[in-house]
């Protein structure tokens, strides 16, 4: 799959509270998040609260762009918790 389509396959899931994303996925996963914070209206897991990423490193690439999102979130008023998952 491509990955620019990832965030159109998000689209169903509008009322998913908690998601969890293994370390194998989070390649895919990570960009989608990106892309996500840089939308101004945010409609794409929208009821999101929770999110579970596997060993999540406490630097780099993918904790910039997950930090990312969660700023964009609660700009724009749907805050989200980012939680390791061993």
């Amino acid at each position: 799959m491509d990955p620019s389509q990832w965030p159109e396959l998000f689209h169903p899931f509008s009322s998913v509270q908690s998601l969890y994303v293994s370390k194998k996925l989070q390649p895919l996963i990570i960009p989608v998040l990106q892309e996500l914070s840089e939308e101004r209206d945010p409609v794409v897991l929208l009821a999101l609260h929770s999110l579970f990423l596997e060993e999540l490193h406490e630097s780099g690439p993918a904790q910039e762009a997950v930090g990312a999102f969660v700023a964009a979130r609660q700009l724009s008023g749907h805050s989200v918790d980012i939680h390791r998952w061993e």
